[in-house]
Formats: C-alpha cells, sequence, structure tokens
C-alpha cells in the first residue's frame, strides 16, 4: 500500500493527532511513577492494579492507536475519517473520563469509578461508531481494511464489557461471573481491538518503513480468521479454545512480521527496527508463557505474560512507531512548505539519536528486570526495573518534545 498524495490530503489536522500523542506520554510517565510505588504482589483483580492498568491501557496505548487511527485512516481506507466534528470535545470527555476512572480505582471511590467509566464509555463508543462509518466510503476492500473494521466492533463489545463489569465489582447485582468478565474484557479489548489494530497497520507501516514489498500476506489472513473465532469463543466463555487460536494467531502474527523485516531493503538497523525486535522477542515470550500458565495453572506465568505483551511488546512497538509517524506529521504540515525557501531539516535530523538509544536501552532493562521480578518475587529487581522504565519515560518525552520543537519552524 502506497503513501499516496490524496491521502495525505485527506489527513486530519496535526492538533487532533497530537493532543493524544501528548495525553499519552503524560499517562505512561505517570504509570511508570506509579509503578515504582506499587506492591508487585497485589492480584490482578485488585481495583489499585486495574486502576494503574488502565492508565497505561487507556492513557498511553489506546491514546496512541486513536490518534493514530484519525491519520492513518485515510492511509488505509483510502478515505476521510467520517467526521472530525467535535474530535476535541471528544478527547475531554475521553481524558477526563480515564483520569477519574483510574483515579478512583486507585483511591477506591466509587462515584469517580461511576463518572469515569460513563464517560469513558461515551466516548469510545462515539469514535467507535465514527470510525466504523469511515468504512462506508471504502471502495477497495484488503485484509488490512477487514482487521480495522473488525477491531472497530471488537472495540464496542469491549468497552461495554468493561462497564458491565464495573457494575458488577461495586455491587450492580447482576449474578454475573467476575472472573469470566474480566476475562471476556480483556481478551476482547486486547485481542480484539488493540491487536486487530497492530496487525493490520503492520502490513502497512512495516514494508512502508523496512522498504519491503511483495511478501505475501497468507499468514496475516489466516491469524484474521483464528483470532475471530478465538474471541467469538471466548464470549461463550469457551476459554480453550480462546487461548489456543489466541496465540496461534499470534504466532502467525510474528511469523508474518518477521518475512517482511527479512525482505526489507533498508538494511540499516537503527532504534525502530531494534523497538521491534525487542517488541517482538517479547510478544513471543508471552505467548509461550501464557500457555505453559494455562496448561500448569501457574498464577505467576500469567502475570509475567501480561507484563511482557502489555510492557514488553505494546510500549516498544508504540515507541518505535513514534520515531517515525512523528517527525513526518511535524515535517509535512510546518516544514514542507519552507522547501526550496531555506534550508530545511531531514527527518533523521529532527531525532535526538542519542536521546532515542539511551531509552531504548533503559527501557529494555526495566521490562526484562522487573519481569525476572515477577517470576522470583524478587523485591530489588521490581525497584531498579521500576526506576529503569521511569528513567525511559522521562527520556522519550524529552526526545519527542524535542520533535515537536520543529513544528515552531514551520510557524516562524
Amino acid at each position: 500500500m502506497q503513501l499516496t498524495q490524496s491521502a495525505i490530503d485527506m489527513a486530519p489536522p496535526f492538533a487532533t493527532v497530537s493532543r493524544y500523542f501528548f495525553f499519552a506520554l503524560f499517562c505512561m510517565i505517570v504509570s511508570f511513577a506509579i509503578l515504582l510505588m506499587a506492591d508487585s504482589s497485589l492480584a490482578l483483580l485488585d481495583f489499585r492494579v486495574a486502576g494503574a492498568a488502565h492508565l497505561y491501557v487507556l492513557g498511553f496505548v489506546m491514546s496512541v492507536i486513536i490518534g493514530a487511527l484519525y491519520q492513518l485512516t485515510p492511509v488505509i481506507l483510502e478515505t476521510p475519517f467520517y467526521s472530525l466534528k467535535g474530535s476535541k470535545l471528544l478527547f475531554v470527555i475521553f481524558a477526563l473520563g480515564l483520569i477519574c476512572l483510574s483515579f478512583g480505582m486507585i483511591a477506591s471511590v466509587s462515584l469517580l469509578m461511576h463518572i469515569g467509566a460513563g464517560l469513558l464509555y461515551l466516548s469510545l463508543v462515539v469514535f467507535s461508531l465514527l470510525f466504523l462509518l469511515s468504512f462506508l466510503r471504502v471502495k477497495r476492500w484488503s485484509i488490512v481494511t477487514l482487521f480495522l473494521l473488525s477491531a472497530g466492533v471488537w472495540l464496542l463489545i469491549g468497552v461495554s464489557l468493561g462497564f458491565i463489569l464495573l457494575l458488577e465489582m461495586n455491587g450492580a447485582g447482576f449474578g454475573l461471573d467476575v472472573i469470566s468478565l474480566v476475562v471476556r474484557h480483556g481478551a476482547v479489548s486486547l485481542g480484539g481491538f488493540v491487536f486487530f489494530i497492530v496487525l493490520g497497520v503492520s502490513l502497512v507501516l512495516l514494508p512502508m518503513f523496512a522498504l519491503s514489498h511483495g511478501v505475501s500476506t497468507i499468514y496475516s489472513k489466516i491469524a484474521f480468521v483464528l483470532m475471530n473465532i478465538a474471541l467469538i469463543a471466548g464470549l461463550f466463555e469457551n476459554f480453550q479454545i480462546l487461548i489456543s487460536l489466541l496465540g496461534a494467531g499470534l504466532l502467525l502474527y510474528l511469523l508474518q512480521s518477521f518475512l517482511i523485516l527479512k525482505n526489507r531493503l533498508r538494511k540499516k538497523r537503527e532504534y525502530w527496527f531494534y523497538h521491534l525486535s525487542f517488541a517482538f522477542l517479547a510478544l513471543f515470550a508471552a505467548i509461550i508463557s501464557g500457555f505453559v500458565g494455562f496448561l500448569y495453572g501457574i498464577d505467576v506465568l500469567y502475570k509475567f505474560a501480561l507484563w511482557l505483551v502489555l510492557v514488553g511488546f505494546g510500549f516498544h512497538f508504540i515507541v518505535g512507531h513514534l520515531y517515525k509517524i512523528l517527525p513526518f506529521l511535524i515535517w509535512y504540515e510546518f516544514i514542507s512548505p519552507l522547501v526550496g525557501k531555506q534550508k530545511v531539516p531531514m527527518l533523521h535530523e529532527m531525532i535526538k539519536e542519542k536521546g532515542a538509544y539511551l531509552q531504548l536501552v533503559l527501557s529494555s532493562l526495566g521490562t526484562i528486570l522487573y519481569g525476572i521480578g515477577l517470576i522470583l518475587g524478587t523485591k530489588a529487581l521490581f525497584i531498579f526495573g521500576s526506576i529503569f522504565l521511569f528513567l525511559a519515560s522521562l527520556v522519550l518525552f524529552y526526545v519527542v518534545y524535542e520533535i515537536y520543537k520543529f513544528k515552531n519552524l514551520g510557524e516562524k
């Protein structure tokens, strides 16, 4: 898939995307700051764990995805996002809802939880519907558009399950199995929305950034079918099929990504390549750990697998692509009009490379140390892992802010 001029022209204003990106960075820093003070022995169902997890997953991971979808919809669907009217208000509702929900959970304040959940539910449902309405104008369908269409549907289901789960955990009295709801909410939200977006956009971004073309997408197509079957089975509480097919689908995704990167023309290995390599290794380790934990009932392996998915894979996959996407967005909107009038920077010159590599080392070490600490229960590893991750978040903010400052060049 090529980045056409018409797709670029249909892209939203940079402010629509950047507000989500910078909110994501804020949530990331706060999440890792909370990790410094967290008790790693808490159960996954503890409200304090749920609050911190929602701040990271919704605040960092989902914020970046939503901002990116505003930008990538014209590229992938070859049609503009259905409507940008009220997008600023929608962001405010989303951000306010997330802050209320997360800190309401951490502080065990039911009123804040319910206000936050209501605002979040409203904002994500509206965004989902607007995103899905964008498909009405699609003329050319592909496996990528199918991934994104399915992601929009699973997002609606995931946030609805999450809203019901919160009500049930606060004594709504529906008589539903809380553990079952947690599994279904997590599987649909992460496996159905986040990973369907990842699998879909990877088929666009990986070949684009690696200059790798002509690679068969058969593994992604099989993964698409398996993962949809897995999630449908999960809705009906058949968790054996859910875990088995979801794991198989993600392994196929890793194989697809390996083939794309193996056939790349751009052989230079940079921070983007290393971030993705670490992310893919972490995801592979998470799949194996989760499967072993499921077979033998080892709870600590569930925590370890979830950690590797959210931080080992999610953090590094997102950050690697931020280093590619953000400079391009700023360059195109603010700097490209200056071409031929004055000297302008190249895309790679907009990134503080030493900072990017320092962030990569810190976040990789932090992920590994904290992950080992989860398995061994060693407090020192938790502390050092948390410190490294927090420092990595600060360095990342510095690097991103330095990229953002190039916006001033075009404004002047």
